[in-house]
């Protein structure tokens, strides 16, 4: 996901600077993960359990709760000698982690190696009905872990923050705010043009919360309502694939909707699109998407939800579309970038220098190098 490439790249980085700090990732390679997207010479672990798990059933009878017990337990003390172990041998004195799961299985063993824990929140603390996925269960166990385990809480945007401290407001002390960076010079180039060109893209997995829907339909807008044929490119898989192949169909524009399924080097379709079009529905924590079209200098249509707002100023760095009425809106915005060259690079230009003060990767790991020092002192 993306919080692993924003940490991938933060390793890499300090691998490559000296800033006094040597990384040690800890991560399962998933996928090939590691070895596609951590630097040669970054010192690696797969901490995936060696020993047999015990396969329970869908019919959770007293019996196999008991096995699942025992076998959590099992694996959990398996786990915390060796990341005790671990933690000591390679002298880690801060341990960063950047998921729920990880934060409620090492935070015990953190505190007992006497070492340092920092939690990087990615996701808004928001329940299903208020645009987030956490339910009452994992939000109450989240923060228990961040409030009697976390010495720092990161987050990537004021509005996670806010989100945070609506829930629990003894946490505020332990927040700091720290922007998603990128390597603006490597993502530029990146960027290697082909003959593949397209009017709009939108990137990512192919849920319902990233709202792929409304670009289809703002399409159809184009071409039924305005007689403008707008080529629209979809890259990523997932489970509402089919569903937009089908709505495409059904609106009469699958001639000019194009599904490219899941891309690593996302970069190329991006260089070859006009427009980058970010449609979320639910409440986006940040934006990665909005600051990596702005180093291939693309103008940004996202909606108005989460922490969009925060990263992009409408008209002047991208356009923000509402929540209602979302298709009319988008296909209005695209006309309007179209018919004015002018205003269209200047709203880039302003992207890009806020992408340059702001969103770097050197400003990231200059901050949290902050971090580091302040609660090792």
């Amino acid at each position: 996901g993306g919080r692993h490439f924003v940490l991938s790249r933060l390793a890499n980085y300090y691998h490559t600077h000296d800033k006094g700090i040597e990384p040690y990732v800890y991560l399962n390679n998933f996928n090939g993960f590691i070895d596609r997207f951590i630097a040669e010479g970054v010192q690696v672990e797969d901490p995936l359990f060696k020993s047999n798990l015990i396969s329970l059933s869908r019919s959770y009878n007293m019996f196999n709760l008991i096995r699942m017990s025992y076998a959590s337990l099992f694996i959990f003390v398996q786990f915390s000698f060796r990341f005790i172990r671990t933690l000591k041998k390679k002298r880690i004195d801060v341990v960063h982690v950047n998921s729920m799961t990880f934060l409620i299985l090492a935070a015990l063993p953190i505190k007992l190696a006497r070492k340092k824990l920092i939690f990087h929140m990615h996701d808004a603390l928001l329940s299903d009905d208020e645009g987030g996925n956490f339910g009452d269960v994992a939000q109450k166990v989240l923060i228990f872990f961040m409030k009697h385990f976390a010495d720092v809480v990161i987050v990537l945007s004021d509005f996670v923050g806010n989100c945070i401290v609506d829930k629990c407001i003894y946490l505020e002390h332990k927040i700091f705010r720290v922007y998603n960076g990128i390597d603006i010079w490597e993502m530029e180039k990146k960027n290697l043009k082909n003959n593949n060109h397209t009017d709009i893209i939108s990137y990512g997995r192919v849920i319902k919360e990233k709202g792929f829907d409304l670009g289809i339909k703002a399409i159809s807008i184009l071409k039924h309502h305005y007689g403008k044929n707008i080529k629209y490119q979809i890259v990523g898989d997932g489970e509402q694939l089919e569903y937009l192949k089908r709505l495409a169909s059904d609106l009469k524009v699958d001639d000019l909707v194009s599904f490219e399924g899941f891309q690593d080097h996302i970069q190329d379709y991006v260089g070859n699109a006009d427009i980058v079009l970010i449609p979320s529905l639910w409440q986006e924590p940040f934006g990665l998407t909005i600051i990596e079209s702005w180093a291939q200098r693309k103008p940004v249509i996202a909606t108005s939800v989460g922490a969009i707002p925060e990263i992009i100023e409408d008209a002047h760095s991208g356009f923000l579309v509402p929540e209602k009425n979302t298709p009319e809106k988008i296909a209005e915005k695209v006309l309007f970038i179209r018919n004015n060259p002018s205003v269209k690079d200047n709203i880039v230009q302003n992207a890009y220098d806020r992408l340059c003060n702001e969103f770097t990767l050197e400003k990231m790991a200059n901050e949290i190098t902050s971090i580091y020092s302040g609660v090792l002192q």
